[in-house]
């Protein structure tokens, strides 16, 4: 399972954006078991601050990482060395 997560992320990530029905079975089974990210908890990341959930392969992974803080220190690392969140979404 964790090659296949790890070498279909872009495709997992592509599947949280398409609606049930244009899924393949497998899909809909792996976003019901929570195994591979689901639309629901992808639309987190979409909406403002829009400094959460970016992990778009898994929902267990997000909740652990932003309670350790890891995607506030990836932007000020990322900051450090002149990258910028995006204007839009640099409200957060």
């Amino acid at each position: 399972l964790a090659i296949f997560i790890a070498g279909f992320g872009a495709e997992i990530h592509v599947w949280s954006h398409k609606a049930r029905r244009d899924n393949h079975w497998v899909v809909n089974l792996l976003h019901d078991m929570c195994l591979i990210q689901t639309p629901r908890h992808h639309g987190l990341h979409h909406h403002s601050p829009f400094s959460t959930h970016y992990c778009a392969v898994t929902n267990i992974l997000n909740p652990m990482l932003e309670l350790v803080k890891f995607w506030a220190a990836m932007e000020f690392c990322l900051a450090c060395i002149g990258i910028k969140k995006h204007p839009a979404r640099a409200t957060g």
